[in-house]
Parts: structure tokens; C-alpha cells; sequence
């Protein structure tokens, strides 16, 4: 932690900010298991963040690993950072809300912004994730058109208004 601390302070003697010195790579990490879904997502997510890495995983256990590595490196500031993570409730084998508490559950992984991303809507699910840390639950829309703009608020919301 300290060297970052001294890496933020020269950025910001320099008129920079930390983010703009220290990450070279910001990735946003997508859980979806449907191809269709997944891709329709980056593709809005691309529109508001072209410069934003988007990594989709089939499998939460893979996204997680992937996930708790890169927050792990990054105290040691490393050059590459997540700024958000959208899982769909929906998954194999672990579900959404348990993907969710692996990553919220990881001192290093816990800061970064969760948005879980459903096709129907369950009270119990919301609360469930609101419990465990989500930062945003999202009943997936059906039209294509109201999709798209959805992905883009978050991208917006998460990826852009809540560093500045």
C-alpha cells in the first residue's frame, strides 16, 4: 500500500490523476452463460466505454479466479484494474448470488462495483443480493432497444460517474 500511496501522490504532483498514472488496462468482466446475452452486452457496453477491456466468462468459478487475481495484483499497483463486474443470477453451477459472495467475500475483490443482471424478477433474489454487497440489481428488459440503454446506464453509472 505504500508504494501505491507514493505513486498516487507523484501522479497528482504531475496534474494526474492516480487512475490515469497507475492503470494502463480497465476491464469491465461480464458472467453470462447465453452467448446472444453476452454479446449484446458488449456490444452496448462498447458504445459508452470503447476503451474499456470487456472480458466475458462462461463460468463463475473461472470469472472469479480471474477477478480476485487481478484485485490481488493490483495492491501491489499493478498496471491493470477491474472497474465492474455484471453477473447474470442465472449461472450453472454456482449461481449469481453465489459468484457474488466469493467476490465481496475477498478483501482485495470487495471494492470493486457488482451489478447482477436478471430475466425475472424475485424479491427475494433483490434482497438477497443487496444483503450480500451487489451494488445494483438489474431485471434484464426484453426488447432489444431497452436492453441496450439498460447496459448503457450501468456503463455509465459504474464505469464513468462513480470515479469522478
Amino acid at each position: 500500500m505504500l508504494i501505491q500511496e507514493s505513486r498516487r501522490i507523484g501522479a497528482e504532483s504531475r496534474g494526474e490523476t492516480a487512475l490515469q498514472h497507475d492503470i494502463e488496462t480497465q476491464e469491465i468482466v461480464l458472467i453470462e452463460t447465453d452467448r446472444d446475452h453476452g454479446e449484446l452486452i458488449r456490444q452496448a457496453l462498447q458504445k459508452v466505454v470503447p476503451e474499456k477491456t470487456i472480458s466475458i466468462f462462461r463460468q463463475g468459478a473461472e470469472a472469479v479466479a480471474h477477478i480476485k487475481r487481478i484485485a490481488s495484483d493490483n495492491v501491489l499497483c499493478s498496471t491493470h484494474d477491474i472497474d465492474l463486474v455484471l453477473i447474470d443470477l442465472n449461472l450453472s453451477q454456482v449461481d449469481g448470488l453465489g459468484i457474488l459472495k466469493m467476490i465481496k467475500s475477498d478483501p482485495a475483490a470487495s471494492r470493486i462495483p457488482v451489478v447482477l443482471l436478471s430475466a425475472a424478477e424475485g424479491a427475494a433474489d433483490i434482497q438477497r443480493a443487496m444483503d450480500l454487497g451487489a451494488d445494483e440489481f438489474v431485471i434484464k428488459p426484453f426488447g432489444f432497444r431497452e436492453f441496450a440503454r439498460t447496459i448503457r446506464r450501468i456503463a455509465t453509472t459504474w464505469c464513468i460517474g462513480w470515479r469522478t
